[in-house]
């Protein structure tokens, strides 16, 4: 039976109102309380690496670099754009040299706004050096038929979802489509199942890690399974984002990420970087 890896990627963002809205002035107890006191022990207690995704205004923010500066010896740090971009060019250009004169290095993964164009813009990454990207979303708008497992995309940028020859390597975040969406009428209307701790019970969390284990297993058995589960930092810190309304809510998410960091022990799956994924596919 083949290999399989978690990738664990946290979109890492200033805090939000209970509508997703930015505030202003941009506070961090997404980063002081979400990252460090709740997000990063479970990583540190599983023996985990995290992959954290940050943002222009985390990367702005010196208190935030302190932060993260500690954690990159036991963690990847990459770049997450949190909103569209008129000029995307321009966008990642600015998120990449900030990251770079914070870090002193070039970043190797992306993801990008997962709210908006749900595709990546492949071509201006490969031209800033980046190793991976994962903002496409399997089974929605027009990445609705993309692959579920890594893969070289089109780098065309309305193609980000289709398989090419990109140097860049798409790996999507986990996403399977239900049972009943086939079916018409009722079935439009179910959302695909997510991995992501935000999405329901803990089971059924799960439930969509083994059924994408068990799916591309079928599909080419040989090859290294890649899991990607996605979280924002903001959704385990009260009433900083839409998901963790309440304290409760709020450790919910922190249940499911737990359970997730246990389920891939249990199974010898180790948890990697988004920019280990490369050399354990060419391995």
């Amino acid at each position: 039976m083949s290999r399989a890896y978690l990738c664990v990627s946290v979109a890492t963002v200033s805090d939000r109102g209970r509508g997703g809205e930015r505030r202003r002035p941009p506070s961090f107890e997404g980063v002081t309380d979400g990252v460090v006191r709740r997000i990063h022990p479970f990583f540190e207690r599983f023996g985990a690496k995290p992959t954290y995704l940050l943002s222009p205004d985390v990367l702005r923010d010196p208190r935030c670099l302190e932060t993260f500066g500690r954690l990159a010896t036991c963690s990847e740090l990459g770049t997450h754009l949190d909103q569209a971009a008129a000029n995307e060019r321009d966008a990642l250009t600015e998120v990449t040299d900030l990251f770079i004169r914070a870090f002193g290095h070039q970043p190797q993964s992306f993801r990008g706004d997962a709210g908006g164009r749900e595709s990546a813009p492949i071509a201006i990454l490969e031209s800033l050096g980046y190793a991976v990207d994962s903002s496409v979303t399997p089974c929605l708008g027009r990445s609705v038929e993309a692959p579920t497992q890594p893969y070289r995309p089109d780098p065309d940028p309305e193609d980000a979802g289709r398989p090419g020859d990109s140097t860049v390597l798409e790996v999507p975040a986990t996403i399977r489509r239900r049972t009943l969406s086939a079916l018409p009428g009722l079935g439009g209307r179910l959302g695909p199942r997510w991995l992501r701790p935000t999405r329901g019970p803990t089971n059924a969390l799960l439930r969509v890690a083994e059924d994408e284990l068990a799916a591309a297993r079928r599909a080419a058995p040989t090859l290294p399974v890649i899991l990607n589960a996605v979280l924002e930092n903001v959704d385990v810190v009260p009433a900083a984002s839409p998901h963790g309304a309440n304290e409760e809510a709020a450790r919910g998410i922190l249940d499911g990420l737990r359970a997730l960091l246990a389920f891939a022990r249990r199974l010898d799956m180790p948890v990697v970087g988004l920019s280990d994924v490369p050399e354990i596919l060419r391995q």
